[in-house]
């Protein structure tokens, strides 16, 4: 059976026949308590997005909004200077970017900078926590044109 919230698989799940333990010898319950824990470990690698434009992971947050986020549950996926547009368009829907999601760009550690739009208006826990090149991160519309990395972004070195 395969998952999918949009054009890429999620999650696929394999059933395995449940025998009682008194009829399999343990290499057989070896084999199949492995293929259990294989296909539940791609489970918690899954993707954590619903769709991408141009190289930007999107969740979809409401009608018409989206927020950026992460690749995978586990990683970023974001490497060099990045840039959000304002709005993309999935699917024939135009969706404005209004946010950067918790651990969006989560153990990026080769981004250099990350530009983002005046659209933004929240910044989600961890969104930027282990990325050790990160030098800046540009937002438009704060009152300085550049937003330097601050302990509280939880930026870790």
């Amino acid at each position: 059976m395969v998952i999918a919230l949009s054009s890429e698989p999620v999650m696929a799940i394999t059933f395995i026949p449940l025998i009682t333990v008194h009829s399999m010898k343990t290499s057989t319950l070896t084999s199949r308590l492995l293929a259990i824990v294989a296909a539940f470990s791609f489970v918690f690698s899954a993707a954590a997005y619903d769709f991408t434009v141009d190289g930007v992971y999107y969740n979809i947050t409401g009608d018409n909004t989206v927020e950026v986020t992460s690749k995978t549950t586990s990683s970023g996926g974001y490497t060099g200077e990045v840039t959000v547009p304002a709005s993309v368009t999935n699917g024939g829907v135009n969706y404005q970017v209004t946010a950067v999601g918790d651990k969006a760009f989560y153990v990026c550690s080769n981004v250099t900078g990350v530009h983002l739009p005046a659209t933004i208006t929240s910044i989600g826990e961890n969104a930027f926590y282990r990325c050790y090149s990160l030098a800046d991160v540009n937002i438009p519309h704060m009152g300085s044109s550049r937003l330097p990395i601050e302990p509280s972004m939880n930026v870790r070195h």
